[in-house]
């Protein structure tokens, strides 16, 4: 379960790390974080969001749902609302190439600077 998303593709890189050893080993891979995780976690109302919202949502799905070598994603709903919405993300997945990668791509290298390493201790 290695993080997949567009933006920490510039700051972990698992698809180049991980997946063609696993790929090697004939191992599914289940892409997790697939929206960069979630931010403002609040145990007293369970509240929380993930980074990739808005215009990234649908992007984010689809970018991990056409890496090489993913069986599943993990999406992280909350509500029936998320479920629906990733559900809609899913369905209307179309390859992302030529110029909608590259803006994609630029638009990861963007957010990872501002991002920068944030799993696992500082």
């Amino acid at each position: 379960m290695p993080v997949v998303n567009f933006v920490d593709r510039h700051t972990y890189n698992f698809e180049e790390k991980v997946l063609p050893i696993a790929a090697k080993h004939n191992v599914g891979i289940v892409a997790m974080k697939v929206l960069g995780g979630a931010v403002s976690w609040d145990y007293s109302t369970r509240s929380q969001r993930a980074l990739l919202t808005g215009n990234d949502y649908q992007s984010a799905i689809h970018y991990a749902l056409g890496v090489p070598g993913i069986s599943t994603a993990v999406i992280g709903c909350k509500t029936v609302k998320e479920v629906q919405s990733a559900a809609k993300a899913a369905r209307s997945y179309r390859p992302i190439n030529g110029k909608r990668y590259a803006a994609l791509m630029e638009r990861g290298r963007d957010l990872a600077a501002q991002w920068g390493k944030h799993f696992g201790p500082p």
